[in-house]
């Protein structure tokens, strides 16, 4: 197995999973729904034949069945129904599963084979077709193989099919089938309309191994020249073949629900044709072959038979019945059935059926040549000869054209067995070419037309390698339809990139974004240090030209790295329609602002807390039908996922219109649960009751099920989102349902801090959690208790020393006026008096490791301009 194409397999085929998942859904919805059919269908035909590349034939038996079934869908043979959306999600998840094994082991599991063959069988039996499981894989192949076959096992075949099959190709198996070897005859009947599929069924049939003979067959009669439709295939296969039943199934994977596969007896084989002949040393034969059969003296008949078929003609009958038996008497252990009546065959001049069951089809001598009976394709080969003819002979030479009529003479002559003809005719197509004239064509054309009624050819041959080739080729089409050439491939406009070459481009403009920073250090030194100012404005001038393109390069890897919200929003159709089943309840799910974009690492840190929110929604917003009515509600509720972008933030919201958040009921909950005490609970506001929820461990849930009542949750959407950078908050009116807001960072890969001075050192501060800087005079702080407080535009704003938060000593306070940083922390403003305010800058942080993993308050460190480590704090930790 290629691991560069498995490699561009799986996320290929993860992602038309999840587009015919979707499609479903909106198919479930609307089953009319015509565009979301196409989309379906040609996503799950994508990964079927996509599959094909690799050992995965279980895969591939179990999506050519969904294929089938949707092709029944949208050919409007089949209605698409819930039920039928289960069974087709059933089987997407089960080929989701196995996508992933094969990423991780590069195989499928062992019960895939079995697992393929029950859910195939269960998707066909919708389609109405019996002969489903039998077409498809059996759950074991080695156990299947050595199953023996039942004594009917021919009879699900057409029975002409055998009569078909050349005397030369029949013996050759007959000789295996008797050695104790697997013989297996092949029909394939390829849709009408596979062509559109891009099935080939002559290329499909000939990926069968151990061929012995094939037979090409019209399906339905063929009709007039004017009504032929070259677009539909009317042709039928049988392939004889040496090959084991998995390995057949393994060639035909793609059209096993078009083929039957059924084990050849020996007598099923047989056939004898030839000319009469009599006299005494038959009669002679056939009693003393009878008294070696009797006694079991197999060797001593051999060498009688092989005596005999010197001296008999190889075209007599009684010739070719003494071939089977010198085959028959080769096996290890004889069948004496089948001997005596083939001994009976040679004796008497015609086969009479076995004890253990007829011979099918043999022949006793025909009183007329085969060849010589009348040919239903004459007169249709005649029309096309004909129309080829007054074709050329209107539109005279024209180079193309004559390479056109040459190759469908020849495939006519072909199939007629006209070899000599066709030898006749290729030497009038190249004198009409190199004479640039087509009258060479015309004569010959117009000899084979007049000349002696078309011979009918042996019903089939055998084909080695080198002639399927050559027929496979003489019947190709050309390379576009109507004569015209293929139009100029467009040239791809989107380019795939592998993940981590973003995220190593990334990391690369943030290593830049550093480096930059030291040059405002560097102009700062040249003019201290060195007295240089020239040198200084040069450095200076010089940083801001780097610092404009390194913004630039930053602002478009984040836009590389940007990826929409539907992302995540795709799995929720799914996830909704399944828990509203499972709960009895009825929901409409809409999603709105799918294109909003936000950087990667926000995208799939996204999923779970989402998933929460709208699991809780589920089963705890939404009523039952019933209980909806009875409020006077619609009886299908609604939920809304939106997002949407508000300045440099991302903003998500679930709402549904549902029963809405008790204050009461959650005070009563938390006081049971132990999350807050009774005098504690009764201070809450009713806003401050909601905000429980993302208490750890708080539940309203009276029993504990696979959706809720373990109070695991909801504590975690507000633990995932501030790690984020994000904020969580909740509004809920009573009767009328719930909106959660989630507010994320654009981007968390370059992080803008300012730095700040406390006790004579350096920190920084995230910019997203100041709101603006102030100096305070010392006369305007008061305190309040042991609590130091400012007022701010006629809000009273609490402060707090960031020196006394990181234990550090104080500096002496002086008369000077206080800096203060405003900030937003956990939806309040709290005052940060620090020693200095320091410049701005955009950093690359870099989590703390060692010793220092875990260190509450510090959200990571990141290198200055000059080379110093900078400490950047965690607000939200150390307030």
């Amino acid at each position: 197995m290629s691991n560069l194409l498995l490699a561009r397999f799986i996320p290929e085929a993860r992602e038309l999973l999840q587009i015919s998942a979707s499609g479903l859904l909106k198919l479930e919805r609307n089953p009319s729904d015509e565009t979301a059919v196409n989309e379906v269908f040609r996503a799950v035909h994508t990964i079927k034949g996509s599959s094909g590349l690799f050992d995965a034939g279980a895969l591939t038996r179990l999506v050519h069945a969904a294929e089938d079934l949707l092709g029944e869908v949208r050919s409007d043979a089949l209605r698409i129904d819930s039920a039928l959306v289960d069974m087709l999600l059933d089987s997407l998840d089960q080929v989701g599963q196995w996508i992933d094994e094969l990423e991780r082991r590069d195989a499928l599991p062992a019960d895939a084979d079995a697992v393929a063959h029950r859910m195939a069988a269960q998707l066909r039996r919708r389609l109405g077709s019996q002969d489903g499981e039998a077409a498809g894989a059996p759950a074991d192949g080695a156990q299947r193989e050595a199953e023996p076959a039942p004594a009917d096992a021919v009879a699900t075949l057409p029975p002409a099919l055998l009569a078909r099959l050349p005397a030369s190709a029949c013996l050759a198996a007959f000789r295996r089938a008797c050695g104790g070897e697997a013989v297996h005859l092949v029909c394939y009947a390829p849709e009408p309309g596979c062509f559109f599929n891009g099935t080939d069924p002559l290329q499909a049939i000939r990926q069968v191994p151990g061929a012995l003979a094939l037979d090409i067959a019209a399906a339905e009669p063929w009709g007039t020249l004017e009504d032929l439709d070259p677009y539909q295939c009317n042709l039928h296969f049988a392939l004889l073949t040496e090959a084991p039943r998995a390995e057949i199934e393994l060639a035909m994977r793609y059209e096993l629900d078009r083929t039957t596969i059924a084990p050849v007896r020996p007598r099923d084989l047989v056939r004898i044709a030839g000319e009469p002949s009599d006299g005494p040393i038959w009669d002679d034969f056939r009693e003393t072959a009878s008294a070696f059969l009797a006694a079991g003296r197999y060797d001593e008949l051999r060498k009688a038979v092989a005596a005999l078929r010197s001296v008999a003609g190889p075209t007599l009958w009684r010739r070719q019945a003494l071939d089977w038996l010198d085959a028959a008497l080769s096996a290890p252990e004889p069948d004496p059935a089948l001997a005596a009546a083939l001994v009976a065959a040679a004796g008497s001049g015609r086969l009479d059926p076995p004890p253990g069951g007829p011979l099918p089809t043999a022949q006793a001598p025909a009183s007329q040549p085969a060849s010589q009976a009348a040919d239903p394709r004459r007169d249709l080969a005649h029309s096309v000869l004909a129309s080829q003819h007054r074709s050329l002979e209107r539109a005279g030479y024209d180079a193309e054209r004559l390479a056109s009529v040459g190759t469908v003479v020849e495939n006519v002559l072909l199939s007629l067995g006209r070899d000599a003809d066709r030898a006749a005719i290729q030497a009038a197509f190249a004198a009409a070419r190199e004479a640039r004239s087509v009258a060479p064509v015309l004569s010959a054309l117009a000899a084979v037309l007049a000349g002696a009624p078309l011979q009918r050819p042996e019903a089939a041959r055998a084909l080695p390698e080198t002639d399927l080739q050559e027929f496979a080729t003489e019947v190709a089409p050309g390379p576009a339809i109507g004569g015209k050439e293929p139009e100029a491939r467009i040239a791809a406009k989107s380019l795939k990139v592998d993940q981590a070459k973003i995220d190593l481009l990334m990391n690369l403009i943030g290593e830049l974004v550093v480096s930059k920073n030291a040059l405002p250090f560097l102009a700062k030194r040249a003019e201290e240090t060195y007295a240089s100012r020239e040198m200084s404005r040069e450095i200076k001038e010089q940083y801001a030209v780097i610092d404009r393109l390194a913004q630039e390069m930053q602002g478009t890897i984040m836009q590389v790295r940007m990826l929409p919200v539907a992302e995540i929003f795709d799995r929720f159709p799914r996830l909704v329609r399944d828990l509203a089943r499972k709960l009895g309840k009825r929901i409409d799910l809409v999603l709105e602002g799918e294109d909003t974009a936000a950087d990667k690492t926000i995208i799939e840190a996204l999923g779970d807390p989402l998933l929460h929110i709208v699991r809780n929604s589920l089963d705890h917003g939404i009523e039952a039908p019933d209980e909806r009515r009875a409020a006077g509600k619609s009886a299908t509720a609604r939920i809304l996922l939106r997002a949407r972008q508000e300045a440099d933030s991302v903003v998500i919201e679930v709402q549904d219109n549902g029963r809405g958040i008790d204050p009461a009921r959650i005070r009563g909950a938390a006081v049971a649960k132990g999350v807050v005490a009774q005098e504690e609970a009764d201070r809450l506001s009713d806003q401050e009751a909601i905000n429980l929820i993302y208490r750890p461990g708080f539940s309203t849930a009276a029993e504990i099920s696979d959706l809720s009542g373990r109070g695991v949750g909801m504590d975690v959407v507000l633990t995932t989102v501030e790690k984020l950078g994000g904020q969580v908050s909740v509004s809920s009116r009573l009767g009328e349902g719930t909106t959660t807001r989630l507010a994320l960072p654009l981007s968390m890969a370059v992080t803008r801090i300012m730095i700040v001075e406390a006790a004579g050192s350096l920190y920084g501060v995230p910019m997203d959690m100041i709101v603006e800087t102030v100096r305070v005079p010392r006369e305007r702080i008061r305190r309040i208790k042991k609590a130091e407080t400012f007022v701010l535009r006629e809000t009273i704003i609490p402060l707090l020393r960031l020196s006394r938060l990181l234990y550090l000593p104080e500096q002496p306070r002086g008369e000077a006026d206080a800096a203060v940083l405003v900030c937003q922390v956990g939806g309040r403003r709290v005052g940060l008096i620090i020693d200095n305010f320091r410049e701005g800058m955009d950093v690359i942080l870099k989590p703390l490791e060692g010793v220092l993993t875990g260190i509450d308050g510090y959200a990571g460190t990141t290198l200055l301009g000059d080379g110093r480590v900078l400490l950047v704090l965690d607000l939200r930790e150390l307030l």
